[in-house]
Formats: structure tokens, C-alpha cells, sequence
């Protein structure tokens, strides 16, 4: 039971950091102008520094705050925190927004990742989950993902990445960038209906 509990916890993390390509280089990078958690509006999730080995990570994961839940946003209210262009879906012309948070991640250190955008929508009686931050330069959210089994799909004149798998469970979880936007959408739509929501997100569009 501890055992499956830790997979499923790690394939979160992996997930998240698909989005937020977690690096050295990541956390180093200049977060938007926010002091997360002061006012509430921005959750907090505390994050391990890399480890050497399972143990060491696991024995940082204990140590650490609990994550804290940030306020439920309007989409301009997102906005004005945050220092990129928010994108959102222009299909199916039906796609409902219900829920708009931020989240940060916190190290150990007091380094932390760019402000992530989180979107909710319901579309066709499905959850649609949408996760948009800054990329560090010269990163790509589909390089670890790479290592996870994906399936390179095409999405507008880019490349992205597709897993047949959700953090909580059946589904597909589909990885790109748009200019400096590292974006992640979990669903359980067709891949070629993922594709095409994800294609009306390309700026200009």
C-alpha cells in the first residue's frame, strides 16, 4: 500500500515538473513579480530538492509544510499576478471555466519555481485540467517527458508530447510550449480533441 501510494505521489511530481521542467537552472530563473502566500491568493506546494538517492528524497518530503491551498481566482485576477500572457482554450465553443488558481513551488532552500497558472474547464461532461508557467531559457516541457513513454504529437507548427496517463488515473496528458509558455492539459478527451484545444492556445490564435 506504501508502495503504490509512492508511485502515484511520483508520478504527480514528474508531472508537475514535465510543466515546470524542475532544474537547477528552473529555480534559478526570475519569478513573477508576486510574494507568494502573503495574502492567500497563490497556494503553496513544498517540493524536495534532488536527491542522490529514493531515500534521501523521501526523508527531505518529511520534513516538509503541507500544501497550501491559494483562493479561487477570476481570470483577470490571475492575470494581474503574473507576469505572461494566460492562455485559454478557443474550442469547443462550448468549454466551461470553473475554477482559476495559482500555485508556486517552495524548495527547501527558499528557491522557488515561476508562478503556474492552473485552469479548470468542463468540457463534453469531462474535467479538463490546464497548467501554464514561464519556461526557463533554453528548456522544453517535453524533454522529460521523454523519458516517460511519450508519443511526440504534432500541435500547430510545433511538437509536443502525449502520456497515456493523468495523475489521477485513465486519461491523457498533453505537454508543449507556446513561445516562453510551458503548458500541460490533463483530460480524458480523444488525443486528436486534446490536439485541437491545444491549438486554439497558440498565441496569435
Amino acid at each position: 500500500m506504501v508502495t503504490g501510494r509512492r508511485v502515484a505521489v511520483t508520478f504527480v511530481l514528474l508531472t508537475i515538473g514535465i510543466l515546470m521542467a524542475v532544474s537547477l537552472s528552473s529555480r534559478s530563473a526570475p519569478s513573477p513579480p508576486a510574494e507568494p502566500g502573503e495574502d492567500g491568493r497563490i497556494g503553496l506546494v513544498y517540493l524536495p530538492l534532488p536527491a542522490r538517492s529514493p531515500e534521501e528524497y523521501w526523508a527531505q518530503a518529511t520534513q516538509l509544510p503541507p500544501k497550501k491551498e491559494g483562493a479561487l481566482l477570476t481570470l483577470a485576477e490571475a492575470q494581474s499576478l503574473v507576469s505572461f500572457h494566460i492562455r485559454t482554450p478557443g474550442y469547443p465553443p462550448d468549454a466551461s471555466l470553473v475554477g482559476v488558481h495559482l500555485w508556486q513551488t517552495i524548495y527547501p532552500d527558499g528557491s522557488r519555481d515561476p508562478i503556474q497558472a492552473q485552469l479548470e474547464y468542463r468540457i463534453e461532461q469531462t474535467k479538463v485540467m490546464i497548467y501554464e508557467s514561464l519556461l526557463p531559457p533554453g528548456s522544453s516541457p517535453t524533454t522529460e517527458a521523454a523519458i516517460s513513454n511519450a508519443t511526440p504529437v504534432a500541435i500547430g507548427q510545433g511538437v509536443g508530447a502525449a502520456i497515456a496517463q493523468t495523475p489521477w488515473g485513465p486519461g491523457i496528458s498533453l505537454h508543449w510550449a507556446d513561445q516562453e509558455i510551458g503548458i500541460t492539459m490533463y483530460g480524458e478527451l480523444p488525443l486528436d480533441e486534446m490536439i485541437h484545444i491545444a491549438e486554439t492556445m497558440q498565441a496569435g490564435n
